[in-house]
């Protein structure tokens, strides 16, 4: 018998973005956004800097498909948890989730001063503990 030992390294390419992906969850707080307006778009890329500095990856869907500040791999089942997650939002909703999975901020339109608020007072009282 001849095993094609490309389908193993796939399992394990798989396996390794898998682990990061998972650790891109753990690590950051993460926004999902369904939007057709433009300035939501223009609004996250002048935001760069504040969304680093508060550990925060979006993903937002529009027009032009699913979009993120993520640079890293993605792998299937995290491209398909992002699918999901941007599933269960109406057009014009915004959802933040922390980095344990739990969803901390679900409102209808897109107001990042508000998200930031939530994630500072996330920030503050992780210190406490």
């Amino acid at each position: 018998m001849v095993f094609d030992y490309s389908f193993f390294k796939f399992l394990n390419v798989e396996f390794t973005l898998n682990e990061r992906a998972e650790e891109m969850f753990w690590k950051h707080k993460t926004i999902y956004i369904v939007s057709r307006d433009t300035e939501v778009l223009k609004e996250l890329h002048i935001e760069k800097e504040s969304l680093a500095e508060r550990d925060i990856v979006w993903f937002l869907k529009n027009r032009a498909g699913i979009q993120t500040n993520f640079t890293g791999p993605i792998s299937r089942s995290t491209a398909k948890e992002v699918r999901n997650k941007l599933g269960t939002l109406k057009l014009n909703e915004a959802l933040l989730v922390d980095h344990n999975g739990q969803e901390k901020l679900k409102r209808f339109g897109f107001n990042l001063s508000h998200i930031y608020s939530v994630v500072d007072e996330l920030s503050i009282n992780i210190k406490r503990v």
